[in-house]
C-alpha cells in the first residue's frame, strides 16, 4: 500500500476497539513492567484464556473449524512448492499424506490440539514432535496423533530450550501462535531454533494491514507484514518465500506464510 509507507519500527497499535495504543516498544515496555511486578501475568493470561477453550480444531480456530481442511491442502502446497520444490513426495495418498514422504524432522510449534500435525506434517514428514504449553491441548493430541508424533512437548514457547534434547530441525513450522509471543521472546526464539543450515522456519500466521492490534482476550497481537519482516531481520533470518492464502473468508485477517532461513 502507499499509504503504509509509515508502517515502520516502532509500529503503532490498536486495540479491539480500533483505538490507537501507541508504538510497540512503550506497548511490550508496559507489558514487561507488568510482568515484573508478576513476572507472568502475559503469559499467563493467554493461557488461562486458551485453558477455557474446547480442546476441539472448532476450538483452537476460533469458531473456523471449517477452514483446516484446506489449510492443511494449502499447506501442502506451501511445501511442494516453496519449501522442497526439488523433493517428489509422489501422490497424496488421504489419510496416510503421500506415498513418498521425507526422511526429515519437523517441529510443530504452538501446537494446540495437533491439527496441523495431523492434516499435514506427519502426512509428509517421517519425524514429527509437538511443542504446545496448554495442558489439554496436548493431551487431546496425544490421544489422536498416538505414535505418529516422536515427542510431545508440554512447555512454553517462551522457554522451550533445544539445549540438551539432541534434537537439530529440518523444518520448524510456526502457525497461529507466535501473536502470543513479545517482540524480544519472538525474536529469541527464531534465534535459539535448532534448525539444520540447509533448513527452514516456516511461519504462517494472520497480518493485520499496518502496525499490530492487540487483543487483550487471549493477550496476543497480530502483526503487519512489515512488523514481521522487521523481527526477522532482528532475528537474523531471510525470507526466501513468502505467500498471501487465498483459502480463507474474507473477513478474516490475511494470512500470509514466510520461509525462512539463517543469514
Amino acid at each position: 500500500d502507499d499509504d503504509d509507507d509509515d508502517d515502520v519500527y516502532p509500529f503503532h497499535g490498536f486495540d479491539s476497539s480500533n483505538d490507537r495504543i501507541g508504538p510497540c516498544d512503550a506497548f511490550w515496555e508496559r507489558v514487561l513492567k507488568k510482568r515484573a511486578e508478576d513476572k507472568k501475568l502475559w503469559y499467563r493470561q493467554g493461557i488461562e484464556y486458551w485453558s477455557t477453550v474446547d480442546a476441539t480444531v472448532d476450538g483452537v480456530l476460533g469458531g473456523f473449524g471449517s477452514v483446516s481442511k484446506a489449510d492443511g491442502k494449502e499447506n501442502e502446497q506451501i511445501l511442494r512448492t516453496m519449501v522442497y520444490p526439488e523433493f517428489d513426495f509422489g501422490v497424496a495418498d488421504g489419510a496416510n499424506g503421500c506415498t513418498n514422504k521425507i526422511e526429515k524432522r519437523a517441529l510443530d510449534v504452538g501446537a494446540g490440539v495437533g491439527r496441523v500435525s495431523s492434516t499435514f506434517l506427519t502426512k509428509f514428514f517421517a519425524s514429527v514432535d509437538l511443542l504446545e504449553p496448554v495442558q489439554h491441548f496436548i493431551e487431546k493430541a496425544r490421544a489422536t496423533l498416538k505414535d505418529k508424533v516422536q515427542n510431545y512437548f508440554e512447555e512454553s514457547l517462551e522457554e522451550f530450550s533445544f539445549d540438551g534434547k539432541e534434537l537439530v530441525y529440518d523444518v520448524i513450522w510456526i502457525q497461529w501462535c507466535i501473536g502470543q509471543l513479545s517482540d524480544a521472546d519472538f525474536i529469541d526464539l527464531l534465534k535459539r531454533a535448532k534448525v539444520k543450515e540447509d533448513g527452514f522456519i516456516v511461519v504462517k500466521e494472520n497480518n493485520c494491514s499496518k502496525g499490530f492490534h492487540w487483543d487483550d482476550q487471549d493477550s496476543s497481537i497480530t502483526r503487519s507484514d512489515k512488523y514481521f519482516r522487521w523481527i526477522f531481520e532482528q532475528a537474523g533470518m531471510e525470507v526466501v518465500n513468502s505467500k498471501v492464502s487465498d483459502v480463507f473468508p474474507k473477513e478474516l485477517f490475511a494470512v500470509r506464510t514466510y520461509v525462512l532461513n539463517r543469514k
